[in-house]
C-alpha cells in the first residue's frame, strides 16, 4: 500500500523470481491481464518509491535534454549509426518538459523495459548504451572499419541519388577527450543499477476521461500526460535477470481493438474517424542522415570528412590503401563496382 492524497492507495502485489520462469510464461492474474482498460508500464527498482507516490511524471527523465543532444552531436560527427542511435535521436527530439510515457498492452512486453540494463528508465538504458559503444568504437579497430564500411555504402547510394553524404576518418584523440567529457553522466547513472535491483511492471487502469492523452497502434501506447498514482492497481516484482525474455503475446490487441468499449478499441475508433495520425516515440525533429542538418551540428574537430577531400575514385584509393579491410566482402565490391 501507498500513501497518497486523499488516503491509503492499495496496490495489489505479485512478486516473481525470474530465474525460475519458461519463455511463455505470464505475469499478473486473469482478471488483471483481461481488464479491458488496463495498459502496463516496465520500470526498474530504483524508481519504485517515486512512481508510487508521485505517479509517473513526462517530466521524470534521468538525462536533461542537454546532455541527450550533446550524444548525439558526437554520433553525428562521427556519422556513426550505432544500435541505439535510432532510439538516441527519438529521445533527442522530445522537449525538455515534456516526455511522453510509453505502455504496453500486454504486461510481459512491459517486462521487456525493466531489467537491469534499464534501471532508471529506457532513456538512462539507451544512454548508458551510446557512451558503452563509444569506448567500443575507441578500443576496437574492427568496429572502425565496420563504419567505414557502412559509411562508403551509405556513400555510393546516395551519390546515385545526385545527394550528398559524409565519409568521416574519426580522431580518436577528440573522441578519448569526448568519453571522458561523458565520465559523470556515466558515473550518475550507473548508480541506478543497483546491486539488488529488481524489474517492476506496474498495471495501469484507465478512465474514458484519459483517452484524449492516449495515442498508440498495436502493442505499444503512449500517454502525453502525467499518470497518477491512483491509476496503478497492481505491481508485478520480477527478481532475477530474466525479466526481459518473457515472450510478449498479440491476443489483446485482436482482441479488443474492433470493439469500441475497450481502451485499445476506443483509440483505434477516435483515431480513424478523426483523421488523428498515431502518434509514435520514433517522431524526430530531423530525419536521420539529413546532409544539413549533420554538417550543422558536427563537430570539425571530431575528425576529417574524407567524401570532401576526394572525389569518389580518389576516396576508394585512400581507403585502400589505408583500410583494405573494408574492401573484403565479395559481394559488396561487385555490388559497388569496388
Amino acid at each position: 500500500m501507498v500513501f497518497v492524497a486523499g488516503g491509503i492507495h492499495l496496490i495489489q502485489t505479485f512478486e516473481y523470481q525470474g530465474s525460475k520462469f519458461r519463455k511463455e510464461s505470464r505475469l499478473f492474474t486473469d482478471k488483471i491481464r483481461n481488464d479491458p482498460w488496463v495498459l502496463f508500464h516496465g520500470a526498474s527498482s530504483c524508481s519504485e518509491n517515486e512512481i508510487e507516490t508521485c505517479g509517473l511524471k513526462t517530466s521524470h527523465f534521468p538525462v536533461s535534454l542537454q546532455e541527450l543532444r550533446d550524444i548525439i552531436r558526437i554520433f553525428k560527427s562521427m556519422n556513426w549509426r550505432s544500435g541505439y542511435f535510432a532510439q538516441l535521436i527519438a529521445w533527442g527530439g522530445c522537449s525538455e518538459a515534456f516526455r511522453p510515457i510509453c505502455m504496453a498492452c500486454v504486461p510481459e512486453l512491459a517486462a521487456h523495459y525493466c531489467g537491469r540494463d534499464n534501471a532508471g528508465g529506457e532513456v538512462a538504458g539507451t544512454v548508458r548504451g551510446c557512451i558503452r559503444n563509444l569506448r567500443k568504437y575507441w578500443r576496437s579497430k574492427e568496429t572502425r572499419s565496420e563504419s567505414l564500411r557502412f559509411q562508403l555504402e551509405e556513400y555510393e547510394i546516395e551519390k546515385k541519388k545526385s545527394k550528398r553524404t559524409r565519409v568521416v576518418k574519426v580522431s580518436r584523440s577528440w573522441l578519448r577527450a569526448e568519453i571522458l567529457r561523458m565520465a559523470p553522466i556515466e558515473t550518475r547513472l550507473h548508480k541506478l543499477r543497483a546491486p539488488k535491483h529488481y524489474g517492476i511492471v506496474y498495471a495501469l487502469r484507465f478512465e474514458k476521461s484519459d483517452l484524449a492523452s492516449i495515442r498508440g497502434s498495436s502493442d505499444v501506447y503512449i500517454s502525453f500526460k502525467d499518470i497518477a498514482p491512483a491509476r496503478i492497481i497492481a505491481k508485478a516484482r520480477i527478481f532475477g535477470s530474466q525479466c526481459n525474455q518473457l515472450e510478449p503475446s498479440d491476443e489483446r490487441h485482436f482482441r479488443d481493438y474492433r470493439d469500441p468499449n475497450t481502451l485499445i478499441g476506443a483509440v483505434v475508433a477516435r483515431d480513424r474517424t478523426s483523421n488523428v495520425p498515431a502518434r509514435s516515440i520514433d517522431e524526430r525533429e530531423h530525419p536521420i542522415g539529413d546532409y544539413e542538418w549533420e554538417q550543422a551540428i558536427a563537430d570539425p574537430a571530431a575528425g576529417v570528412d574524407l567524401a570532401e577531400q576526394f572525389d569518389r575514385k580518389g576516396l576508394l584509393k585512400h581507403l585502400r590503401r589505408l583500410h583494405p579491410e573494408i574492401f573484403s566482402e565479395t559481394k559488396l565490391c561487385e555490388e559497388y563496382g569496388w
